[in-house]
């Protein structure tokens, strides 16, 4: 690993998922889940299936609270600046269903008012920065394979620059010892080269 790598490394955003695949399915959750509301869609079938009920309800509550809790950890482990709006407006749509299911309980304070229409705003964005961030990951990979090839293929071989280094430090190894290379005397120029111990006067 060169050093522009362990750079690269230290440095690079931290990210929530580590393939670009899940920000592409993120994409298209939240794109459905926005379509959904914009057409209204589900509510249809949410009458015909009746109110949920007691169970059901608790556990979508705890998983709510779970996620708006820990939603603010994440934000502070993540340094993609797309990753982290995504992370607040998700944060928002937590707060959002609370406040509709506080509101449905009885808690007229609660409400907030064009709440579904404030969800469905932020399920379209949600899936937009998800969509930036899947592209962010293509271009990060697609940078990466062109250094790579070019680096095998038209580049700078790293492997043929440190051979030729051991090569000179070799010479240089060569040229220090105790019969240096430069204190050889020739005896026969124009026969085979004998070298003198004596350095040349």
């Amino acid at each position: 690993m060169t050093s522009q790598d362990l750079k690269h490394e230290n440095f690079a955003p931290l990210r929530v998922f580590d393939s670009s695949g899940m920000y592409l399915f993120t994409c298209c959750f939240f794109a459905v889940v926005a379509l959904a509301k914009l057409l209204h869609i589900g509510k249809d079938a949410a009458r015909l299936a009746g109110p949920p009920s007691n169970f059901q309800r608790v556990i979508v509550v705890l998983g709510t609270l779970y996620l708006a809790a820990y939603l603010p950890i994440l934000l502070r482990r993540i340094s993609n600046r797309v990753e982290q709006l995504a992370i607040v407006l998700l944060e928002i749509s937590c707060v959002l269903w609370l406040a509709k299911f506080l509101a449905t309980v009885g808690a007229g304070w609660a409400k907030i008012p064009y709440s579904d229409q404030l969800q469905t705003i932020v399920a379209c964005l949600v899936a937009i920065l998800a969509a930036v961030c899947w592209l962010q990951i293509a271009q990060e990979s697609t940078r990466s394979q062109w250094r790579s090839r070019r680096l095998t293929q038209g580049g700078v071989d790293f492997a043929v620059v440190v051979r030729r280094f051991e090569e000179f430090a070799g010479l240089g190894a060569v040229g220090g010892a105790d019969e240096a290379v430069a204190l050889h005397h020739v005896d026969k120029v124009g026969g085979a080269a004998i070298a003198d111990t004596q350095p040349a006067l």
